[in-house]
């Protein structure tokens, strides 16, 4: 993930789970969040509204290699500004797709 994502021209920050991940967020504001949407401690749906209580302006991107119909059906309605499904490539393209949601917020 980190060297697709660099690839791409990002500098991610990872977090093992979603209590990390809210230290880190504590000290740091991000424009751009990728989350699974199962993380230990912290589900993803909780882990997106909290953000979004908080910083309404964040895109956040579900991942998952195992979303449902129902979940894909949810997922803006849970929060989320997008979903990507595992396996997915690194191109251009998903930079592209990502940078216009950034913009757009």
């Amino acid at each position: 993930m980190k060297i697709g994502l660099g690839k791409l021209g990002y500098d991610p920050e990872f977090a093992k789970n979603g209590k990390e991940a809210f230290e880190i967020l504590d000290k740091e504001e991000f424009p751009l969040i990728l989350t699974e949407l199962r993380l230990p401690e912290i589900d993803g749906i909780e882990f997106c509204m909290r953000i979004k209580d908080r910083s309404p302006e964040t895109v956040i991107y579900a991942f998952s290699g195992g979303v449902t119909e129902v979940e894909f059906g949810q997922i803006e309605e849970m929060g989320f500004d997008g979903l990507l499904c595992k396996p997915f490539k690194f191109k251009p393209k998903l930079s592209d797709f990502l940078r216009r949601d950034v913009l757009r917020s």
